[in-house]
């Protein structure tokens, strides 16, 4: 589905308003991450992930390098993605916007998110190094995980309430238009549902002791969150 609204996209601005920015191909890249993502996760099951430990033998136990590289690759691509469609839909304002003000802060934002991104895909990679560690329980990682968790739901907020005020006093717009935008820009508010359940499934990705089964499902919403999050970023383009 993400992968349909993306051509979508492309496909209007390149033929239909014959003029491509920046943040399309930012959408793009996102939805590349996106892809590698989902790629990881599907090679992932090929190493015991979404089964019980208890059925893992052999070179498919838990302890197998190739699935703590699994894991870690998950983590980064899953932020990548998050954070290149925070950027396109920063980067989608700034066209539609002409306020210095909004400018500004879009700017500063995409510092912040940016810098965000790599700081967490760092401690994704150098929390439990090496790699062989992340499943082991000495490796806390909890903290981390809600405080990257938190950010990534109030950054998303942000976004989402930034535009409105700016939207509402366009003045080349109609009152009706400006309302359809509006409501177009909600339309993310799913995202932020599906940021908050994902939040929610920390707790048993923490304390479990099955972490290839247990751990599969906090993936899954994650990956979830992303399809909507690349889905809401193109409905403006596409309105």
């Amino acid at each position: 589905v993400a992968t349909a609204f993306v051509l979508a996209r492309l496909y209007v601005r390149w033929k239909v308003v014959f003029k491509m920015g920046k943040d399309d191909a930012v959408i793009a890249l996102a939805l590349m991450a996106f892809i590698s993502n989902v790629s990881t996760a599907l090679w992932g099951t090929s190493y015991g992930y979404g089964r019980h430990v208890y059925d893992l033998i052999g070179d498919r136990m838990v302890a197998s390098f190739n699935l703590q590289i699994m894991s870690m690759m998950l983590l980064v691509t899953y932020q990548l993605t998050l954070a290149l469609i925070q950027i396109s839909i920063l980067l989608f304002y700034l066209r539609l916007s002409f306020s210095q003000t909004l400018h500004r802060a879009t700017y500063i934002f995409i510092g912040v998110i940016v810098s965000f991104c790599l700081a967490t895909c760092a401690a994704n990679l150098y929390s439990c190094w090496p790699g062989i560690k992340i499943f082991n329980p000495a490796c806390k990682r909890q903290s981390y995980w809600y405080a990257t968790s938190a950010l990534g739901l109030l950054f998303d907020i942000i976004i989402w309430v930034m535009p409105i005020r700016e939207l509402w006093r366009l003045r080349f717009m109609s009152k009706r238009a400006k309302v359809g935008l509006i409501a177009t820009f909600s339309v993310g508010f799913l995202a932020i549902m599906v940021s908050i359940a994902r939040t929610a499934t920390i707790p048993m990705s923490v304390h479990t002791k099955d972490p290839t089964y247990d751990r599969a499902l906090r993936y899954m919403v994650s990956q979830l969150e992303c399809a909507l999050g690349i889905v809401c970023a193109c409905l403006p383009s596409l309105r």
